[in-house]
């Protein structure tokens, strides 16, 4: 669930992507009431030497001093991005891995939520496995909004699989339509499609079992009620759509047709080794998702 207090915290490395994500963190801020806070990562950490001690102190005075000129330079970009005045920003310059500093000081201010730009400054147009952004939404621990400029209608897609700890995101969905007077739908994909280990044994006599109109009939009856019921129970206006195939793909293709302002996601993130959640499913969708997503960390089971 999204927290309800601390700051929103915005990660900018230049690029024309992260002002695009400081726009829109800045509108949330105003509509949470929260402060916002613009973290820069310089990635070159200090290198240390054993045997030279007097060249830590000077590469540690190059590195405030880059620091006080860079965060000089964030500030003047944030103000003309946003029109905040000196004393309504607040700069965190850090050094390190860029995803790990973004990460920590979400945690250390208590970040109701983190907001980045789906690409960086080498200009990638896909989250590619590594990047910065995808790395954050899987260790942070606050919700991660996942920047496109804004191109779509004004509709946010919650996509849920109808787990309980798949809740929060539609909660949040609901929430967020809500404050920004957006349409809301809440969207659940029924994939039955026979699995690809399952295909490879077809050509050796092992066919796939193919479920029947009617169980498939009564598969989509059933989440279209818990999808209602789910209306009912944030109290919230909304349309509800049922979809069938591959998830990841059926989500994509449902934010495409529908031109959705916002998808909304549910990730377990990683604790240790685990991956996104939903198999590769989240991570498909905020790689190829047209529009901004929004990854809220689900419940834990039990």
């Amino acid at each position: 669930m999204i927290r309800q207090t601390g700051p929103i915290v915005v990660a900018c490395d230049f690029s024309e992507s992260a002002d695009e994500a400081i726009r829109q963190a800045h509108a949330i801020a105003l509509d949470e009431g929260a402060p916002l806070v613009v973290c820069h990562v310089i990635p070159r950490p200090i290198q240390m030497h054993a045997l030279f001690t007097e060249l830590n102190m000077r590469d540690l005075d190059n590195l405030i001093e880059r620091q006080v000129g860079l965060g000089d330079k964030l500030a003047a970009r944030v103000q003309e991005l946003t029109g905040r005045g000196d004393d309504d920003i607040e700069i965190a310059m850090e050094s390190g891995e860029p995803y790990v500093e973004i990460v920590r000081k979400a945690e250390d201010l208590h970040a109701r939520l983190v907001v980045i730009g789906n690409r960086g400054a080498t200009g990638l147009d896909r989250l590619l496995l590594g990047s910065v952004s995808e790395k954050v939404v899987r260790y942070a621990h606050a919700p991660v909004l996942v920047v496109r400029r804004p191109e779509g209608k004004k509709l946010v897609v919650a996509a849920t699989d109808l787990s309980d700890p798949a809740t929060p995101a539609v909660e949040a969905a609901a929430r967020y339509a809500e404050k920004r007077d957006s349409k809301l739908t809440l969207l659940h994909v029924v994939d039955i499609e026979p699995s690809p280990a399952a295909l490879a044994l077809a050509p050796l006599g092992a066919a796939p079992p193919v479920p029947t109109k009617e169980t498939v009939n009564a598969v989509r009856d059933a989440a279209r009620s818990t999808l209602e019921n789910l209306l009912a129970r944030f109290r919230c206006q909304g349309e509800v759509q049922i979809e069938q195939g591959r998830a990841a793909e059926a989500i994509v293709e449902f934010a495409t047709e529908t031109e959705c302002s916002l998808l909304v996601v549910g990730t377990r993130g990683r604790t240790g080794l685990g991956h996104l959640t939903l198999g590769s499913v989240a991570e498909t969708v905020i790689r190829d998702a047209p529009c901004s997503v929004l990854a809220v960390r689900l419940a834990k089971e039990g």
